[in-house]
């Protein structure tokens, strides 16, 4: 993936305007997505539960919230990752090789 794309990626899940599907695949948001007829896409967003709308609730102290949980969790992993947190390998996981 682009540095760029992978930058920007998640703001975008924060915003719920994108969900990533998995790795290298994502959703647009139904009230955004094109649709090949305006009936697809209001049947789509009618089907949206209410907290998932885009234009419900408080957009913007949402989108800070869910990325303020992305950079924790960023955070935790690369203080992990420094730490050198691995699991030990003890005898009862080693397998005899003969």
């Amino acid at each position: 993936m682009w540095p760029s794309i992978s930058r920007t990626v998640p703001h975008l899940v924060a915003a719920r305007l994108v969900t990533v599907v998995r790795r290298g695949r994502f959703q647009l948001h139904p009230m955004i997505a094109a649709f090949n007829d305006p009936r697809e896409q209001q049947r789509a967003v009618k089907a949206l539960p209410r907290d998932m709308r885009l234009d419900a609730g408080d957009f913007e102290d949402e989108y800070e919230r869910r990325f303020q949980l992305h950079l924790d969790g960023k955070a935790r992993k690369a203080e992990a990752k420094a730490k050198g947190n691995v699991t030990p390998i003890t005898k009862t996981h080693l397998k005899r090789v003969r």
